[in-house]
């Protein structure tokens, strides 16, 4: 284990020690607090069972791998592992998604289970509470579909209606996805977005979010692998508006988003200005509400 200093771009080698994980990959990996990371869940070699987890073991091998739910600490100021105590379900699962959307809570969507490739589960972990919620979906409200090697980032963090954006991935029938999903993590509810025919279905890919300041959103989202399985290191950049208190995405057509390719340096181009307009709009309209407040 390792870590990077981004004012140096050095590496330093961590001396961990304490209640180490299970050797595992496709784990979630967030940070909780300045100094303790959280680690979760993954497809691992079977090794010592952490108190209250589980390991399930893939029958289909004979190499002693399988799906686990352990969960632990870490602390990055004294390199020590620890054993958290977490009520509540907690799948033993792989290949899914673990996201802060504020200070103390994450959202676990998706991934792989045993006996199950794609799942569309939810999970709400509250690191405050110590515990974990299975989210149930809300009868007659859409829901996407199983998936794995997708991405999420949270679009508003820490903000009163935090929103989960969940990007493209694989489904259950090995299909590469080419949707887009906002999860309101107050409601429990999920809403599909349309994206342009140049963002292509893709999974094995990262995304992040970074706030403009006034409704403004942008997400870059980069590398991956496409339908034919060609892997790619492209870089696509989203920008849309955030509206009203619920914070939902305004307009989800195909003129509410712009586009700028990275790759061949179209950052001046029409998305530029989209952005430059809606600063505008939006500095306009909060001057309107700042003299109103002031008669």
């Amino acid at each position: 284990m390792g870590k990077l200093d981004l004012d140096t771009l050095q590496w330093t080698e961590f001396q961990s020690s304490g209640s180490q994980p299970m050797k595992k990959i496709c784990c979630g990996l967030v940070r909780v607090n300045e100094k303790t990371l959280c680690c979760f869940g993954g497809y691992c070699i079977e090794g010592p069972t952490q108190p209250g987890a589980t390991f399930t073991r893939n029958t289909r091998f004979t190499d002693g791998r399988g799906w686990t739910n352990e969960i632990q600490f870490f602390n990055i100021e004294n390199g020590v592992w620890s054993s958290p105590e977490l009520r509540g379900e907690r799948p033993p699962c792989a290949n899914f998604t673990l996201t802060m959307v504020d200070q103390h809570r994450a959202v676990l969507f998706g991934g792989s289970q045993p006996e199950r490739n794609g799942v569309n589960d939810v999970y709400l972990f509250n690191f405050r509470d110590m515990e974990v919620t299975k989210v149930k979906p809300v009868e007659g409200e859409p829901w996407p579909v199983g998936r794995r090697y997708h991405a999420a980032c949270c679009l508003n963090y820490d903000q009163d209606h935090p929103q989960l954006l969940v990007h493209r991935g694989e489904s259950v029938d090995d299909k590469v996805l080419g949707d887009m999903w906002i999860f309101n993590v107050e409601t429990g509810k999920w809403t599909e977005l349309v994206t342009p025919e140049s963002v292509k279905p893709r999974y094995f890919h990262s995304i992040t979010a970074t706030s403009l300041g006034l409704g403004l959103t942008e997400v870059l989202v980069f590398g991956g692998r496409l339908e034919n399985h060609r892997t790619v290191d492209e870089t696509t950049i989203l920008r849309f508006e955030l509206t009203g208190p619920s914070a939902s995405v305004a307009g989800p057509s195909a003129e509410k988003w712009a586009l700028v390719d990275v790759a061949n340096n179209d950052t001046r181009g029409s998305a530029q200005r989209l952005s430059e307009k809606r600063i505008r709009q939006a500095t306009a309209r909060a001057s309107s509400v700042s003299e109103t407040s002031d008669h």
